[in-house]
This record gives C-alpha cells, sequence and structure tokens, in this order.
C-alpha cells in the first residue's frame, strides 16, 4: 500500500508514480474525499460516504465536482441509500450497480480490547468522549447540538475534544470540559476514547439528510468502548443494538438520555 497527494506523488518519497510502468506495481488507487480528481492512471474507486450536502454547497459542484464524480471508474458504497441514489444520477446511463461497498475499519492489531469489567475506575471513565470540530461555530453559528453538549458539561459528565483553531476562530471557546486536540494519526483517537466509560456520536443535519454517518461509531467500537449514538437511521441500520441511542424532543430531554445511558453502562461494567 502506497499513499499519493492529490497530485499522484509519493508522501513518503516524493516521487510521481504516475509512470508507465505504474500499471505494474498497483492494480488500483482509492480516493477518500470527492474533491480528489483521478489522477493516477490505473483504475481508481471513489469512496462514497459524505453527505450531499457538503458538495452541494460548493459553488464549483457543477464546474468542477460533477468531473471529478464522473471520472472515476467505480464506486465504494457505505451503505446509504440517498448517496447510491446520486452517483447513479450523475453517472446516468453507463452507471452500473457492482455492489462494491466499503465501510471504515482498523486492522486486527489496531483494535483495542474493551477494558475488565474490574478494572480501576477514574473520573474518565465515568464520563463520556466526545470530539468534533464545531464547524458552525465557524461561522457564527451554534455548533452542532451546543445546548446538549452544555448540558452535559454542567452535570460534568463529559469531556470535549476538536481543533483550537477553525478559520481563525476558537470553536470551543467557552467550554471548560474542552480538553484539546487529537493528533490525526489513526492510532490515538482510539488510546485517548479507552480512557471513557462510553464514546458520544452525534450527527449533523446533513449527515441525516443524507441517510449517511460519520466515523465515530466506528472507531469508538475499535477502541473498545460503548457508543452512544442519536437515531441515524444509517448508524441503526449497520449496528443495530450494539450502539446506545439517545432521544428527545428538547436539549434537556436528549442530555437526559445521555445521561441515563451513561448511569446504566457505569453501573453494568
Amino acid at each position: 500500500i502506497t499513499v499519493v497527494d492529490y497530485f499522484g506523488f509519493d508522501i513518503e518519497t516524493g516521487e510521481c508514480l504516475n509512470q508507465a510502468s505504474l500499471g505494474k506495481h498497483f492494480d488500483f488507487a482509492i480516493s477518500f474525499h470527492y474533491d480528489t480528481p483521478k489522477f493516477l492512471n490505473i483504475p481508481t474507486f471513489l469512496w462514497v460516504a459524505n453527505p450531499l450536502e457538503f458538495m452541494h454547497l460548493r459553488g464549483d459542484y457543477r464546474t468542477v465536482l460533477l468531473h471529478h464524480l464522473r471520472a472515476y471508474d467505480d464506486y465504494l458504497y457505505n451503505g446509504s441509500d440517498i448517496l447510491k441514489t446520486h452517483i447513479r444520477n450523475v453517472v446516468g446511463k453507463e452507471w452500473h450497480d457492482t455492489g462494491l461497498e466499503m465501510f471504515p475499519s482498523c486492522s486486527t492489531t489496531a483494535l483495542l480490547e474493551p477494558k475488565a469489567p474490574n478494572s480501576p475506575q477514574s473520573d474518565k471513565s465515568k464520563k463520556v468522549f466526545y470530539c468534533g470540530v464545531n464547524w458552525e461555530r465557524g461561522i457564527d453559528r451554534a455548533g452542532r447540538a451546543q445546548g446538549l453538549l452544555d448540558i452535559l458539561q454542567a452535570n460534568d459528565a463529559a469531556d470535549f475534544y476538536g481543533p483550537n483553531k477553525l478559520e481563525g476562530i476558537s470553536p470551543w471557546e467557552g467550554f471548560n470540559s474542552y480538553r484539546g486536540e487529537i493528533p490525526f494519526d489513526g492510532i490515538t483517537m482510539a488510546r485517548v476514547m479507552q480512557d471513557y466509560g462510553a464514546v458520544l456520536a452525534i450527527s449533523s443535519p446533513a449527515h441525516m439528510k443524507s441517510r449517511t454517518s460519520s466515523s465515530r461509531v466506528f472507531e469508538g467500537i475499535a477502541a473498545g468502548v460503548p457508543v452512544i449514538s442519536d437515531e441515524n437511521p444509517h448508524v441503526q441500520k449497520l449496528f443495530g443494538d450494539y450502539v446506545y441511542y439517545f432521544r428527545g424532543d428538547s436539549e434537556e430531554k436528549r442530555a437526559n438520555s445521555i445521561l441515563d445511558a451513561l448511569q446504566h453502562i457505569n453501573q453494568n461494567p
């Protein structure tokens, strides 16, 4: 496996891999984001997982992104019927369902064992872990479920992680339960998660509309930690009752639902 940048250069050696011999060394490439054009001269698959709203809000959707989407040789779907239909509409009569799927995963050597029920308890082990970018704060709006997070913070029931700066703004300013950034290295997130009693997964409205979800539930389970998620149909479809769900028609009721799940987890290790 070799990781290349936007233009097809090996990120470790700096060598451009897009040469005549490329097909002799590699069978295919996978693009994890619609923003990446098909650049390498080998079959290239796009992982289709991002909400449509993220693409449609961009000013270059029609002039750039549509061309990117149509250029791929095939697509890897994450179980969202909305996203699959979008690709079918974009590609048109040339589209065919090859049945290829792809979900967030990690190697078995990276999976963390759940803590033993009799392991020592710490303050963190009784709290819920939440990591987010808080994009909405960056455009001068209340962050995702901010009222919900405020209530969890008031009950000293959660720690928050995420970027310290976003477009020059501090998205977590005012949250005294903010604990800083986590390196984006595929390892540290799980290790930090395992210190906590549960991982909280909150879907954005964009994820809900596209019937898709972020990787947070996958990450929590890979870290061996119980997950408390909102009632996202995509999560329910993939995980069923392997995760806890919170619900409510107000932020207070939703927060109380999370606190109830956390209390159940703490009392039944």
